[in-house]
């Protein structure tokens, strides 16, 4: 719907800002910034064991390049679990008899759409992490292979 207080791109945070080197970081003084503290954020109790491997992939990239701060951890959470729900809703449709395919297409869609935006708000498609480089911390191999999977 155009002409609505919600048009266009949704407002950047400054530590992306920061990372591309952007005027706007400077500009925007007064923002709150995010509370960072220790290596990481202490991952939720109850997740599912899928998702438990979602957060061990995410959390450090996300963690060690500045975007994510010690609010985040819940937003993350339901990041990791919408990415096994929807990893299940395609196994669900692709086992799916022909009676109840188009039910299994829809609530696969409805779960990648839902994925998708999430991915958005941590910077996590080509377009919403555009220019995004890393910070480096003193430690070249901090997101290596075998501690992400």
């Amino acid at each position: 719907m155009s002409g609505t207080s919600n048009s266009g791109r949704k407002p950047l945070p400054t530590a992306h800002h920061q990372l591309t080197g952007s005027w706007r970081a400077k500009s925007r003084e007064g923002e709150p910034a995010p509370v960072r503290h220790g290596d990481g954020l202490p991952m939720p109790e109850g997740m599912s064991e899928d998702a438990v491997r979602v957060w061990n992939w995410w959390h450090p990239m996300l963690w060690n390049n500045g975007t994510l701060s010690e609010t985040e951890a819940v937003a993350l959470r339901q990041l990791c679990e919408s990415a096994v729900s929807w990893v299940d809703a395609l196994g669900e449709e692709r086992a799916a008899d022909k009676d109840t395919k188009a039910n299994a297409r829809k609530e696969a869609r409805a779960a990648g759409e839902y994925f998708l935006k999430l991915q958005r708000e941590f910077g996590l498609t080509p377009i919403s992490r555009t220019s995004i480089a890393a910070i480096k911390n003193g430690n070249d191999d901090a997101i290596e292979a075998d501690r992400i999977t």
